[in-house]
This record gives structure tokens, sequence and C-alpha cells, in this order.
């Protein structure tokens, strides 16, 4: 039996905040049950990645090749796509996820990671990835260029 542990990386880290950085501590916990043969059935690392974050690059490249990371699937929340189509529900949701002003989120989503950047760290670690929000797949042009960025590199 295999069971992929989804971890989210996508963090924010304003004081308060709901989404905190814990993906690469709990992984190391996971995996060194597994070395240790703690565990009965074969664990594997899914990373959840939300692509809209600022800090997704660090977080991602806190994982290697020696991770085993089995699967990426990118939740993509940026305006225009997926869940938030309309820029300004999603500063709102965003201020109040950050508990800060909707200039603050205006500025945390202008800083989003570019898609050939995530599509280089996606081939970086090897592993194969999916979109999360399949029911919205006409609207993902995003996704498509990570997907590009990913085999260009």
């Amino acid at each position: 039996t295999t069971v992929f542990d989804a971890l989210r990386v996508g963090s924010f880290h304003e004081q308060g905040a709901r989404y905190p950085r814990y993906a690469r501590d709990l992984a190391t916990e996971i995996l060194a049950a597994r070395d240790a043969g703690h565990l009965k059935i074969s664990h594997h690392i899914h990373l959840r990645a939300e692509i809209c974050s600022e800090p997704l690059l660090d977080e991602l490249a806190a994982f290697g090749p020696e991770d085993r990371v089995r699967l990426v699937s990118l939740m993509d929340h940026t305006p225009g796509q997926g869940q938030f189509r309309n820029l300004e529900r999603h500063v709102e949701n965003l201020s109040a996820i950050l508990g800060t002003t909707k200039d603050t989120a205006r500025k945390r989503i202008e800083a989003a990671e570019t898609s050939a950047d995530i599509g280089a760290e996606l081939k970086r670690l090897g592993a194969p990835f999916t979109d999360y929000d399949r029911h919205h797949r006409p609207a993902y042009t995003r996704l498509k260029q990570i997907a590009q960025a990913q085999s260009d590199r």
C-alpha cells in the first residue's frame, strides 16, 4: 500500500497568518520515520504548491531528489485563474488571511513567482505535476506556461 503525504508549499509568514511554513520540517519527520522502519506502508511526498505565493521558490528549493517527491499539484489562485477570477475579491481574501491592508495584499500578489521559475524548480525536483483545480482547466494558461518552462530548461 502506498500513501502520498500531501504538504502545502507556498506560505504566508505575516504575524497571525493562517498558513505558516511547515512542509520541510514535516517532510523530514516523515522521511525519518520511513527510513527507521516505523511506517508499515510506503510513504511518498506530494507537494501542493500555491503558485501565487511569494515564497514558493524558497520553499521548493528546500526539497531535493533525496526527498523523493513523487507528485506536485499546482494550485493557481492567481487573479484571472481558478478560484479568483476577480482581482478585488482576491485582494480582499488575501488581506483577510494575512490580517493586513488591501495595499499590502496587492503587493504580495504582484511579487508572485514567474511561471518559468516555477517550471525550473519542478524540473530540478524531477517530480510529475498536475493542477489541483481541474474543473477550471480552460482558464489555466499559466499552468501551460509552467509546463513549457519545465520542458525548456
